[in-house]
C-alpha cells in the first residue's frame, strides 16, 4: 500500500478542485453559447422574414392599388349589355396579359345578375379572362357558381361580407 504525503494529497485536491472548475466553466459557457446561438437564429430568422413580408406586401399593395383603380373604372360602363362588356373587357384583358409577360392569367368576374337584366338568380357569375395555361395568350368565358347548392368558399365568403377580400392562392383549374 502506498501512502501519500501531504504535498502529495494537497496536490491531488487542487488538481480536482481545478478539473471540476474547469468542468463547471466549460459547461456553463457550452449552455450559454448554445443558448445564444439558438437566440441569434431566431433574430436572424425574423429579420429575413419582416424584410420578405415587407417586399411582399410591398408588391401586393402595387397590385391592389392596380386593381382598386380597374375596379373603380369599371363603374363607369354599369348599364351596358353583357355584350358590349365583353367585347370591351377582352380587348382591355387582352392588353393587360400581352403588357404583363409576368402575369399567368387576367380576368374579371360580374355578377350575372347586375349584367343580365333576364338573370333573376342571387347568386352566378361569368368570368372572361386571358391566360397562358397553354403557353399562348388565349381567351375564354366561363360561368361559375350556377348551383347553389355548390357555391365556391371564396365567392360565398366575398357575396355576405361585400368587402375588398384577398384570398389565397389556389390551383386553377379551367372548366
Amino acid at each position: 500500500i502506498m501512502h501519500f504525503g501531504i504535498r502529495e494529497r494537497l496536490n491531488f485536491s487542487i488538481l480536482t478542485a481545478v478539473f471540476i472548475v474547469i468542468a463547471l466553466l466549460v459547461g456553463f459557457f457550452s449552455i450559454n453559447i448554445r443558448k445564444q446561438a439558438k437566440t441569434d437564429a431566431f433574430l436572424l430568422r425574423d429579420n429575413i422574414s419582416k424584410e420578405i413580408s415587407k417586399d411582399a406586401t410591398g408588391l401586393l399593395n402595387i397590385d391592389l392599388g392596380f386593381t382598386r383603380s380597374l375596379a373603380s373604372s369599371y363603374e363607369g360602363y354599369r348599364g351596358q349589355t353583357r355584350n358590349t362588356l365583353k367585347v370591351m373587357y377582352e380587348n382591355f384583358l387582352e392588353q393587360g396579359i400581352k403588357n404583363n409577360p409576368n402575369y399567368l392569367a387576367f380576368w374579371i368576374s360580374f355578377e350575372l345578375n347586375e349584367i343580365d337584366p333576364e338573370y333573376t338568380q342571387e347568386y352566378g357569375r361569368v368570368t372572361w379572362l386571358f391566360d397562358r395555361l397553354s403557353g399562348n395568350a388565349e381567351f375564354r368565358t366561363e360561368y361559375r357558381d350556377l348551383d347553389p347548392d355548390n357555391l365556391s368558399p371564396q365567392y360565398q365568403d366575398i357575396k355576405q361580407t361585400k368587402k375588398e377580400s384577398l384570398i389565397n392562392p389556389y390551383w386553377y383549374k379551367p372548366s
